[in-house]
């Protein structure tokens, strides 16, 4: 007596090869694909800000831009999500559609796919600076900001974008602590911006509780 083969029994073996296949080339281009956002990123703030062009001698003390920072804060949101999502793959999580791109177009569809942990970690950075900016977010936990210019408020646009920066060294390290935990954890950003869509919310921790 003949017995017909199961399809899904001969299927299994494939569908777990197909999937273990998608997350090693995952894996390897999660590599350059977080370098060369980075390196795109860098890119664009120093176009975009002649204060980082400047060299030490030529660069004034009052000449250090905010925009210095926040590139190492958004940096620091890329290697969050770069982590997480390096993490969850270690984890072997089924986080990659491997039965959703074709062979032939593979290779753009992975490193597109790739460079979305070190994106969203970027934007999740610089959103959670400007709140920490705005001061709609306060406590010990998180980084003060001040008016960089001697006797200058910080009341202008103008002002505010050329001088409106971490208070002191704490602060510039809290912020790049917070833009690699705002890449890391998308629960923590995600919450954070529910909780502002809210009327009247308040994030727990800061001072308007």
């Amino acid at each position: 007596m003949t017995t017909t083969p199961d399809p899904t029994q001969e299927a299994a073996p494939k569908k777990q090869y197909n999937q273990l296949g998608a997350h090693r080339a995952m894996v390897l281009w999660l590599f350059p694909a977080t370098f060369f956002v980075m390196l795109g990123l860098g890119a664009v703030f120093i176009f975009t800000d002649p204060t980082l062009n400047m060299t030490e001698n030529v660069r004034g003390p009052s000449d250090e831009s905010p925009s210095s920072v926040l590139l190492f804060v958004a940096i620091s949101g890329a290697l969050g999500g770069f982590v997480s999502c390096l993490r969850r793959l270690y984890a072997f999580d089924d986080i990659f559609p491997h039965h959703r791109y074709a062979p032939r177009s593979s290779n753009f569809y992975l490193a597109a796919y790739s460079a979305i942990p070190p994106l969203v970690g970027i934007i999740s950075a610089a959103v959670i600076y400007g709140m920490f900016a705005s001061g709609l977010i306060t406590g010990e936990l998180f980084p003060k900001f001040a008016c960089a210019q001697a006797g200058n408020d910080c009341k202008t646009l103008p002002d505010f974008l050329g001088y409106w920066r971490p208070e002191g060294a704490q602060d510039y390290a809290k912020a790049m602590v917070w833009g690699f935990i705002s890449g890391f954890s998308e629960r923590f950003f995600v919450d954070t911006l529910n909780q502002f869509g809210g009327k009247g919310a308040t994030v727990p921790g800061s001072n308007g509780k």
